[in-house]
């Protein structure tokens, strides 16, 4: 059997993601929720929640794990009446695959080029997988689905709480890499997800300061989607005034950083720059 193109899978994943969970500014190579959004449920690839499976799930693991059934009942209400669609992590790929096997396999049999994230230098690919666990078992996955100016974008059954969702790398933990040459060929993939520009940051920018730094600040701004009463093209471009405060905060609540309208180096590394 030929490798598949590993855009029909993004596709495919995409298709299935909720679309409330994309993120603002988020540049996706294919549409979002189109065909049916999925929810989350250990032990199932793509399976129609039933009574009977939805028990099943709770007396093998979320009650053994801790999960009250009132709890359980709560986030699952109207599954099974409305047929959901349910899958955990890797069986968001065994659904495309038709294959059966988990988040660890993945990493050993279907990944190349493969390792800490923190050990890899080269750009992220479209289609690339990316693993939570250690370094002898890989317990989640998700894949690498667009960009939000240079962060990554996610997508992921991420959890019963959670569903099918595209999320931010910046906002998750992930920690090992690889490209799946061993299913996917990944020719025809989008250009790698873009890479930080040289421009370093120094400081912390604050409404009142004035100068190129501010400029590059609303260049990142600008990239994410927040864009609202800015300008890097007029003699006022240089001038952190009430309009970058209300975007650097809106981009901060956005994202879960301490919401005080000063650039610093968490904000700026979130949205893509460098900062010394």
């Amino acid at each position: 059997m030929g490798m598949k193109d590993i855009n029909d899978f993004i596709k495919f994943a995409l298709s299935h993601a909720k679309k409330g969970s994309v993120p603002k500014g988020a540049d996706l190579p294919f549409p979002v929720g189109e065909a049916g959004e999925w929810e989350y449920l250990w032990g199932t690839k793509g399976n129609t929640a039933t009574t009977k499976l939805l028990n099943s799930r709770y007396e093998s693991y979320y009650g053994p794990n801790g999960w009250s059934r009132s709890e359980y009942d709560m986030i699952t209400s109207g599954w099974a009446e409305r047929g959901q669609k349910v899958t955990d992590c890797q069986g968001y790929l065994d659904a495309y695959l038709g294959n059966n096997i988990n988040a660890d396999g993945n990493y050993r049999t279907y990944c190349t080029d493969k390792g800490l994230i923190s050990a890899i230098n080269r750009p992220y690919v479209i289609g690339e997988a990316v693993f939570n666990g250690s370094d002898t078992k890989k317990t989640h996955v998700g894949w690498i689905c667009g960009w939000v100016g240079t962060d990554p974008l996610i997508v992921e059954a991420q959890g019963l709480k959670y569903g099918v969702v595209v999320t931010r790398m910046s906002k998750r933990k992930f920690k090992y890499r690889g490209l799946m040459t061993k299913k996917f060929d990944y020719a025809a993939a989008p250009e790698p997800v873009p890479q930080p520009g040289t421009y370093t940051f120094i400081r912390p920018l604050r409404k009142g300061d004035v100068g190129d730094d501010v400029i590059e600040l609303k260049k990142l701004l600008i990239k994410a989607g927040y864009t609202t009463g800015i300008t890097i093209d007029t003699k006022d471009s240089k001038n952190f005034g009430p309009a970058t405060k209300k975007l650097v905060q809106e981009y901060q609540r956005d994202t879960g950083l301490t919401i005080d309208g000063i650039a610093g180096e968490k904000t700026i590394t979130s949205l893509g720059g460098k900062y010394k």
